[in-house]
């Protein structure tokens, strides 16, 4: 963090404080940021806090030496039952497996939690095929805690791409989610 800059951290509507690392979406303040959006009061209430500070739309841990580390985006987040799970975390593990070539992680649509996490994977040459409960327990083997285990797994032949060659998270979103309702997708 530089002097010219305040950084407030935020984990929903409460602000993190204290010793320790800090996680969670951003706040700033300082000479600087922008004013905001040009003649858009909407887009200007959605990026301002109440009491003048711009919303980023990263996930950041801050330690105890001030060092700021990216750690994700909004958008890579899943709410299951009010837990923020890192999309991007859940991908580093899940990525780690052997049959495993490409990952990607979102959320789908859940009545009774908001959302489930789901992995969506191509596998490595020759693998035949992964199954759910393989990969949890694998996973569990190399300690990884309970809520970045994923509850769905969707195996594709390959994985959608946005011109820049980034996985297109919307259409694994929505391949995931006609996955879970049985719904075809084209």
């Amino acid at each position: 963090l530089i002097p010219e800059m305040q950084v407030r951290v935020f984990d929903g509507a409460r602000e993190v404080t204290g010793p320790g690392i800090r996680r969670g979406q951003p706040a700033v303040r300082g000479v600087l940021t922008s004013d905001g959006y040009w003649n858009d009061p909407e887009a200007n209430a959605e990026l301002f806090t109440d009491d003048g500070w711009i919303l980023l739309g990263d996930i950041v841990e801050i330690d105890e030496s001030d060092r700021l580390r990216v750690v994700g985006r909004l958008a890579d987040l899943i709410i299951r039952g009010g837990k923020n799970i890192s999309a991007v975390e859940v991908e580093d593990h899940v990525r780690e497996h052997p049959s495993v070539a490409m990952v990607a992680a979102v959320g789908v649509p859940d009545e009774i939690f908001g959302e489930r996490l789901c992995v969506v994977v191509t596998l490595e040459p020759g693998v035949d095929g992964l199954t759910l409960t393989d990969l949890t327990d694998w996973l569990r083997g190399q300690g990884i805690t309970r809520e970045y285990l994923p509850e769905r797994l969707l195996v594709v032949e390959s994985l959608p791409t946005a011109p820049g060659g980034k996985i297109a998270k919307g259409e694994v979103r929505a391949l995931a989610e006609a996955s879970a309702s049985g719904t075809a997708v084209r």
